[in-house]
């Protein structure tokens, strides 16, 4: 979509990531590259909560961009298991 202005967040590894803390939209993720493993997103400051989505990241995935444009209420959190770097996109 050109024109929106957002910000991102670079994960790169197992863990558990607060992107933003408040009302927002959840616009992208891009799987850049990873092993085997999977990313929760959760509309929370934490890794519980609503699930927003479950992404499953196969062993040596190609790069892959999720489209999302939903809102989130609380925040936005994900959680990676595995060796996987992405990039999330919020407004």
């Amino acid at each position: 979509m050109a024109g929106i202005v957002g910000s991102y967040a670079r994960i790169n590894g197992a863990g558990t990531t607060t992107v933003r803390t408040g009302s927002g939209v959840l616009h992208r993720i891009t799987i850049n590259t990873g092993a085997a493993g999977s990313v929760t997103v959760f509309d929370n400051t934490a890794g519980s909560g609503t699930t927003i989505a479950t992404i499953t990241v196969a062993a040596a995935a190609p790069p892959v961009t999720l489209d999302y444009d939903l809102q989130f209420n609380i925040g936005l959190t994900l959680v990676v298991v595995g060796a996987i770097e992405l990039t999330v996109v919020h407004l």
